[in-house]
């Protein structure tokens, strides 16, 4: 039988291993399972922060889209872009969108497998989590046609059609200005951008879910993507939340019992990283050193608990 040994890898110095003791059946067990526990709660944390980085980088392309249309027309609407520039913008547009899209289905689809290999298809957790994704489906019309968009554009088109860039010496009325992407006004006047979806081909090209085509039919012929982009991922963060109020108590318990081999090893070593030791082969020389998700043990451990 492998015996594990629990150890400590030095901060400072040389970065010597120490073997502090032998490591209990049991105790290898629970370490396991720590580890194992937290790297699925950091890989489910990781996914959603991969969606949102997604959508903030959408929002920084569109700043300084306009920011150079606006520096290009400073003296005069009539200059607007050249037309390279044009495509260039169409292109870049889709591109940030459609990384939008596949991170928010890549979440809710890896989550929802996570849940069912962690606590069973059938399971208290995995009904919980299938109802919140319900609810935020059946409540919130952009929810339901951002999941659906990520097919579509899987299999039938590209989302934005046109990126609409306007101009006007005048500033926009408020009730205007709200239907625009993102707008600025300066000295030289107000200037625009719209991602524009076409309502047309995306009935045309797509079987949508009835209550989708319904609320696509309901749109303007050309209408804006950023702003059912955005209400869609409130209901994403509206998951989240529930995900983490679900699974903290498990992460919680892991993080405990990992932090109790934590503070033995700094008992010894006050610089070191807590580590478990295995031989690897018949080589005494050769042996299998894994760390023991220190930074993700004091993350779980410093979050707030759900109320």
């Amino acid at each position: 039988m492998t015996i594990k040994h629990l150890g400590a890898i030095q901060y400072t110095g040389d970065g010597k291993l120490h073997i502090i003791r032998a490591l209990t059946d049991v105790e290898s067990d629970q370490i396991a399972a720590g580890v194992n526990g937290l790297l699925r709660f950091q890989a489910e944390e990781h996914l959603y922060l991969v969606a949102q980085k997604n959508l903030e980088e959408l929002d920084q392309f569109i700043v300084d889209a306009l920011v150079t249309f606006t520096k290009a027309t400073e003296g005069s609407l009539l200059r607007g872009i050249p037309p390279s520039h044009g495509v260039s913008l169409n292109i870049e547009a889709n591109r940030h969108v459609l990384n939008v899209l596949t991170s928010f289905r890549m979440y809710l689809d890896h989550l929802e497998t996570d849940i069912k290999r962690a606590f069973g298809a059938d399971s208290r957790e995995t009904e919980s989590f299938q109802k919140a994704c319900v609810h935020e489906y059946d409540s919130n019309p952009s929810y339901g046609f951002v999941y659906k968009l990520r097919n579509y554009t899987q299999h039938c088109g590209l989302p934005v059609a046109y990126v609409v860039l306007s101009g006007s010496r005048e500033r926009l009325p408020n009730e205007l200005a709200e239907t625009r992407t993102a707008a600025f006004t300066s000295e030289h006047g107000h200037r625009s951008l719209v991602l524009s979806l076409d309502r047309d081909s995306l009935l045309k090209n797509f079987e949508w879910p009835r209550h989708v085509r319904e609320f696509i039919g309901g749109q303007g012929e050309q209408f804006e993507a950023r702003g059912h982009l955005g209400a869609a991922f409130r209901s994403l963060d509206s998951i989240h939340s529930h995900l983490v109020s679900e699974v903290m108590p498990e992460a919680l318990q892991h993080a405990t019992k990992l932090a109790t081999f934590h503070d033995e090893v700094r008992r010894h070593f006050s610089d070191a990283a807590p580590v478990t030791v295995a031989p690897r082969g018949e080589d005494p020389r050769h042996v299998r050193i894994e760390g023991m998700m220190v930074e993700e043990v004091s993350s779980v451990l410093s979050t707030p608990k759900p109320a």
